[in-house]
């Protein structure tokens, strides 16, 4: 917390009405305190949105995304099978796993059918998600060797559709 918030809550202590602010925390306000007031409603909107974009974040619902947008873009045959152990990959796809494990917020899929393999790597950009409005995936495609076949954006639509889009 900065100087001037402190002089600002010390000053406003006498007053007994408290309200939320911007990521949680609260300070005492004065009923004649507009300007404060719309200042804190702007910050907790954003704070919503962060949350919000967060939560699409977590692992789980970045799986369930990142396997929504391979098997909608048809980026794997119907029937390859889903691999979800190290032990089932090849070993430069377990260490793009293992480097993978690292990145924040990041997931791995694998899915085999035959001889071929299909690694993908995956993250929501908040960055992108806040900018579009719609989650955005940042993915990366491997092949069994661990070389990169491809790196792809991809949005989800209102009709709940994964299209690919250009990043500039």
């Amino acid at each position: 917390m900065n100087v001037n918030a402190v002089t600002v809550r010390t000053q406003l202590r006498r007053s007994h009405r408290r309200m939320r602010i911007a990521y949680g925390r609260t300070c005492t306000v004065k009923a004649n305190c507009s300007l404060l007031c719309a200042i804190t409603r702007a910050a907790q909107g954003i704070n919503t949105e962060t949350k919000r974009l967060r939560t699409i974040q977590k692992p789980n619902l970045c799986e369930q995304s990142v396997d929504a947008c391979v098997r909608g873009r048809k980026m794997v045959p119907p029937d390859a099978v889903r691999l979800t152990t190290l032990s089932e990959l090849t070993i430069p796809l377990r260490r793009q796993a293992r480097t993978n494990a690292l990145a924040e917020s990041a997931v791995w899929l694998a899915w085999s059918d035959a001889d071929a393999i299909w690694f993908v790597t995956g993250t929501i950009s908040l960055e992108l998600s806040r900018e579009r409005g719609r989650p955005v995936l940042q993915m990366r495609v491997y092949n069994r060797d661990g070389a990169l076949d491809e790196a792809l954006t991809c949005m989800n639509t209102t009709a709940n559709v994964w299209e690919r889009i250009s990043v500039h």
